[in-house]
This record gives C-alpha cells, structure tokens and sequence, in this order.
C-alpha cells in the first residue's frame, strides 16, 4: 500500500477565497446541477435553426445573410418569470430592468441560498421568505451593514 505525502500548506497571501456558494442558468439547465449533467453526458444543449426560422422569429435580414452569422442560440426557460415583488421592485422597474440582469438578480439570490449563510446584518430567511417590498434591492445584497441599514 502506497502512502499519500501531504506537502506543507503554502503560505497564505490574504487573496484566498472560498466559494461557499454557486448559481447559474444555463440553456437547457436550470441550475449548476443541471449544467454539470449536461456536460457530463456530452448534450447538447444550444438550439439551431434555419434561415427561415430565424427569419419568422424576426431577426435582421442583413444579419441572417452575412457571412459570419450563425445560426444558433441558447434560450433560459422560466426567463419570463421574474418575480419582480420578490425584489422589492414595481412591475414598471422590472419592465425596464434588461432581462440579463433580471436573471442575474435570481441567481445572485439562489448563490446567497445556496451558500446557507445570511449576509452580515441581515435576517435569515428563505426563498419562500422574500425580503419586505420596502427593502432596496442594493440592501438584499449588500456586503457591509452599514449600507445594509439603509
């Protein structure tokens, strides 16, 4: 039997971190996990379609005719179903909001989940708990307490 030698720890920089949580939404995934599986069985997971298609759905046709276009994309399922109270945020602002940064909001907030730590100063509380509407949304994720207090 062969013995594993452990090598000293380095020393520490002070620039370590550690990943305690992790989200994100994928085309075909909607979560890490998924993703993770995806990868692991060799799907594919991007959509392609034709010229046609491409025209239907209402792109450019000057840009479905150049000759580096391809034709392929992903799409996030559930994309359109921002909960935008959830967020301390009227249907108008959600309405204005870029639906990138929509989905990043929620996965900023299932990374908090999953990480199962509350930030500093602030109560814990689950998915099925959302913040009062009152709360601003740069307070929900807040990294210090005094911003988190106002």
């Amino acid at each position: 039997m062969s013995q594993t030698h452990l090598s000293a720890p380095a020393a520490r920089s002070g620039l370590e971190i550690a990943v305690i949580g992790m989200a994100g939404r994928f085309p075909g995934a909607q979560d890490v996990a998924a993703f993770w599986r995806n990868l692991v069985a060799g799907r594919e997971t991007i959509g392609r379609w034709t010229r046609e298609e491409a025209l239907a759905a209402g792109m450019d046709p000057a840009e479905v005719e150049a000759e580096d276009f391809v034709p392929a994309g992903g799409r996030l399922d559930g994309a359109d179903l921002f909960d935008a109270g959830f967020f301390g945020l009227s249907p108008g602002e959600a309405e204005i909001l870029d639906p990138q940064q929509r989905v990043f909001l929620e996965c900023a907030w299932t990374a908090l989940e999953t990480a199962a730590t509350p930030g500093p100063a602030a109560p814990a509380r689950s998915a099925s708990t959302p913040p009062p509407a009152s709360t601003p949304i740069c307070s929900i994720f807040s990294a210090t307490p005094a911003s988190a207090a106002r």
